[in-house]
């Protein structure tokens, strides 16, 4: 089996609908099935085509029944049949210092301050540190990565401002993905 580095679309049969999904990577005839999913007969295969991000249409399901007689078959699990991040993340290193307050900035793709979409307390929730904490960066580093895993976040990642006496302010800058995005597999 060659996997190329091409555009591709991937096909999402479940109860009768196949859904097309744009992804980056594909693979000649690659049949992904999840076993263990409720009464569903759920498959995900790739073929190499041009979709645009837009494009989600109902396709014939019989083409893809005839596809699960393939050779190439592959096992896999629901979260791990679809990354759509690949983000290095990394928190400022632990001093000792208390955290005065925790604070989440929304950007846009630029980087410029918009107003997000998301309440402050969902992102803030993932983390396991809280003003008065002393600040922990495994445990930063933990609740940055439940962040920027979560669907509605593009991009995540944490600073550290100074504050008074010992203290710091710890900042949470987020970049949202689009109100009308679609995931799959990425929980």
């Amino acid at each position: 089996m060659e996997i190329k580095l091409l555009s591709a679309s991937y096909l999402l049969q479940q109860h009768g609908w196949v859904l097309l999904i744009p992804l980056s990577v594909t693979s000649s005839s690659l049949l992904l099935t999840f076993p263990g999913w409720a009464q569903t007969n759920t498959s995900l295969q790739a073929e190499e085509s041009l979709v645009s991000s837009q494009e989600l249409t109902e396709l014939d399901t019989s083409s893809l029944m005839a596809a699960q007689d393939q050779e190439e078959h592959l096992e896999a699990t629901p979260h791990s049949a679809i990354s759509l991040k690949n983000n290095d993340l990394t928190v400022p290193s632990s001093n000792g210092e208390v955290i005065s307050d925790i604070q989440v900035r929304f950007v846009n793709g630029d980087g410029e301050p918009i107003e997000g979409n998301t309440k402050d307390e969902i992102i803030t929730r993932e983390f396991d540190l809280h003003s008065g904490d002393v600040y922990d960066s495994d445990l930063a580093l933990e609740g940055l990565e439940r962040v920027d895993e979560m669907f509605i976040i593009k991009q995540a990642s944490l600073t550290l401002e100074p504050a008074a006496d010992d203290q710091v302010v710890m900042v949470v800058t987020v970049d949202e993905r689009d109100s009308f995005f679609f995931s799959f597999g990425n929980t």
